[in-house]
């Protein structure tokens, strides 16, 4: 394993994998920030979770357990980071042609807090790979992919949380395939139910600044608590432009001033079915 904590390595990963070209990828256009999200919202179709772990801090023994180097970790931002093994279902009734008898997946999901941190972690994953020929997959998949010559793993960031599938059955699964399953599960469901009591979201300051004509907005959307992350599940933060990032507790917007007022908080609570979506209003 090498120590991806060292300029040199990052820097020659920079340049092999065209980091620069691909840092500010956004497939979709807009801006869209996941917290929370479990592996009962990404597993794909036919597919049975049979074990999932999550790391709040990606510590040193986290880390030995996802394989990476003590100083890589000590080096990087600490993402949440939720490990997942799937094997195909026994009952199920979806058919695919991704779900093979004897296969056995690993997802390890990084829940970073931005898009473009998603990408540098990407990038620190490549490093970690380096004795592993891979290169960039077609669109289609996330912002951005990458890939062995096989198909038995797939490296991808969407939005602010990277994915790491890999085969470690006997038999193996398209990871292509399963990647574009989890990516469209990434995406927040389009609902439009009441909002239900208690979603708490609020917004406590509208800074605007003046760049190129227009007017950008910085806006605390939400304060992010463990009564959040218990009881109300997954949560997609949405809007047509801009980005969001995760600073501490809160999450922030940062975008034209004219998109505020479509910024869109959709949750999943866990275990249950019905989802809520509220459109949070720019203060005056």
């Amino acid at each position: 394993m090498v120590d991806s904590s060292r300029p040199a390595l990052v820097d020659i990963a920079r340049q092999r994998y065209e980091f620069d070209r691909w840092a500010d990828a956004n497939a979709r256009g807009a801006a869209l920030f996941v917290w929370n999200l479990s592996a009962d919202d990404v597993t794909p179709p036919g597919w049975q979770l049979v074990r999932s772990s999550v790391f709040r801090r990606l510590a040193i023994d986290a880390a030995r357990q996802l394989h990476f180097t003590a100083a890589a970790v000590e080096s990087l931002p600490t993402p949440t980071v939720r490990l997942s093994l799937w094997v195909p279902a026994r009952r199920s009734r979806v058919l695919t042609a991704s779900v093979l008898p004897g296969s056995v997946l690993r997802l390890d999901a990084f829940e970073c807090a931005s898009r473009f941190a998603a990408h540098q972690w990407v990038l620190r994953l490549l490093v970690e790979f380096e004795s592993t020929p891979i290169e960039r997959k077609e669109a289609g998949l996330g912002d951005v992919a990458f890939g062995g010559r096989s198909d038995s793993m797939l490296l991808f960031a969407q939005a602010n949380v990277v994915c790491l599938i890999r085969n470690i059955g006997d038999v193996l699964a398209p990871a292509a395939a399963i990647a574009r399953e989890i990516g469209i599960r990434m995406l927040p469901p389009d609902v439009a139910e009441p909002v239900l009591p208690g979603m708490g979201v609020v917004v406590a300051r509208d800074d605007q600044t003046v760049a190129a004509g227009k007017k950008k907005s910085r806006i605390l959307v939400a304060h992010l608590t463990d009564d959040m992350r218990d009881q109300e599940g997954c949560h997609w933060f949405a809007a047509d432009a801009g980005e969001f990032v995760q600073e501490g507790n809160a999450v922030v917007y940062e975008g034209p001033a004219e998109h505020v007022e479509r910024i869109r908080i959709v949750r999943r609570p866990p275990d249950v079915a019905t989802l809520s979506e509220r459109t949070v209003s720019r203060l005056t």
